[in-house]
């Protein structure tokens, strides 16, 4: 019968990370009720005036930033905390934790069918405590259960909240299958910044690249504002030298309405910085004066310079070109 702790115990490190990645920090926790999205629910109207921001926000996947890039594998860096996308932060930490994983078989009895529960308290290298309880059936392989985190500290970032997971596991190849996760108030605190989020994720870690399906709303707790991520997908390629992402989703700005996102250049992110060296992200919006869809290009020349052109009336053609360094967005 499957009971190791050392499958609980790693799985628990996987869906810790992955609670932190999936979601923004918040100022509670406890709240019962369920984040809404309430900002412009109509298609982004793209103009040299805001298809900066617009582009940066996509990029980000929310306006409230990728303040967990800490959570990666490398080593943590206050200063570069601002600068990852959520969605890689999310991809990227759990490519890292199935690496990671470690999955033993004990056969204590001879009871088939049988389901293992088990409930255990953790704490943060940084304070605070979790409790999760987990069921595992020794036959299938069928696993779920909860985490409650208390002020569970790791890495600099504080989770608050709950989360629910499912998924199956497959003892012969040591790999899963598709996992799900959902969580309602999930709350992270990283230094001065406070989001919260609801949603839901599946993914299968086992498939090559991976792929994860996220919808969430996110709402920045200094501000109230929310975003939505629709249906968005991240397909990450990572060699340990560098990461590569594409995307494709929809994506909610309060004050600007949705842009469709994907990626016609996958972009990469070399390990240790903070910023894509290369790499193209398109956000398309309503359409503009000449019939076409509206829309902005965000490419990165280097891992600290980017380019951001504006087709702002639709005609398929970029009207406005402006350069900058990734560090002064």
């Amino acid at each position: 019968m499957y009971t190791c702790k050392s499958f609980i115990l790693n799985l628990f490190l996987l869906l810790l990370i992955l609670a932190l990645a999936g979601c923004g920090g918040g100022s509670g926790g406890g709240n019962s009720s369920s984040i809404s999205y309430t900002g412009s629910t109509s298609q982004a109207v793209i103009t040299q005036t805001n298809g900066e921001d617009i582009a940066y926000n996509a990029y980000q996947n929310g306006g409230a930033g990728n303040s967990l890039g800490g959570i990666l594998s490398i080593q943590p860096d206050p200063s570069k905390q601002l600068s990852r996308p959520r969605m890689l932060v999310l991809t990227r930490a759990l490519k890292n934790s199935i690496s990671q994983i470690s999955f033993e078989q004990e056969s204590q009895n001879n009871i088939l069918g049988a389901t293992v529960t088990e409930t255990e308290i953790l704490t943060g290298d940084c304070g605070g405590s979790a409790i999760y309880t987990i069921s595992v059936n020794d036959v299938t392989y069928d696993f779920s259960g909860t985490f409650t985190f208390n002020a569970l500290c790791n890495e600099g970032v504080t989770l608050l909240g709950s989360l629910m997971f499912s998924g199956q596991f497959n003892p012969n190849t040591l790999a899963f299958g598709q996992l799900m996760m959902s969580y309602d108030n999930l709350t992270v605190r990283t230094g001065s910044n406070s989001f919260t989020a609801d949603g839901d994720i599946t993914l299968d870690p086992s498939a090559t690249p991976v792929n994860v399906t996220m919808n969430m709303v996110m709402q920045d707790n200094s501000t109230g504002k929310t975003y939505h991520a629709d249906n968005f997908v991240m397909t990450l390629t990572d060699n340990f030298i560098s990461v590569t992402m594409a995307i494709t989703g929809r994506l909610y700005d309060p004050d600007y309405g949705y842009v469709d996102i994907t990626t016609p250049a996958p972009l990469v992110i070399n390990n240790g910085d903070s910023y894509p060296s290369s790499g193209v992200l398109l956000a398309t919006g309503s359409n503009g004066s000449s019939g076409g869809p509206a829309k902005v290009i965000l490419t990165a020349l280097s891992d600290t310079s980017y380019q951001i052109e504006i087709d702002e009336d639709g005609d398929g053609t970029f009207e406005y070109l402006d350069t900058g360094n990734w560090a002064g967005l």
